[in-house]
Formats: structure tokens, sequence, C-alpha cells
């Protein structure tokens, strides 16, 4: 005795499928572009690494300079306190 309810039977699938045409010269076109749009990426990229270099190297020296302006700045108001705090005392 079978019981059908039990167990569904298989159905069938459906695929959703669109087929593609081979073109060659469009293909041919889509390769150019891509290798000349490489080649332009390549291009970019070095003359931004070198300009980044460049920035950063220069934002280094600015800051060291501004660091060494604060440094100069805190000694003399440390020799000039000294200095008053020595008059005060005499």
């Amino acid at each position: 005795m079978r019981f059908r309810f039990l167990v569904p039977l298989p159905q069938h699938r459906i695929f959703q499928y669109q087929p593609r045409f081979y073109d060659e010269a469009k293909e041919d076109l889509r390769n150019r572009q891509e290798s000349i749009a490489k080649a332009l990426r390549e291009k970019d990229d070095s003359f931004s690494k070198e300009l980044i270099k460049k920035r950063i190297g220069f934002a280094f020296q600015r800051r060291k300079h501004q660091e060494n302006t604060v440094v100069w700045i805190r000694i003399l108001f440390v020799a000039l306190m000294m200095f008053l705090l020595w008059k005060w005392l005499l």
C-alpha cells in the first residue's frame, strides 16, 4: 500500500538561463580599454606615491621646525622666570 500523501513526488525544476553570445570585436575593444585603463592607473599610482612621499616629508619637516620653535620659547620663558625670581629675591 502506497502513502503518497506522506512522500510527495519530486517536481520539475525551472532554471532562469539567458544565453550569451560571443562578439569578437566587442571582446577586443573591452580588452584594449582595460589595458589602457590599467596603464593609466599604474602611471597615476606612481605619480601619487611620489607626491604622497613628498607631502609626508614636508609635513615632518614643518612639524620638526614647529617643535624646535616651541622648545626655544619654553627655554626663554623659563630663563625669564628664573631671572625675575632672582631679581625679586635680591
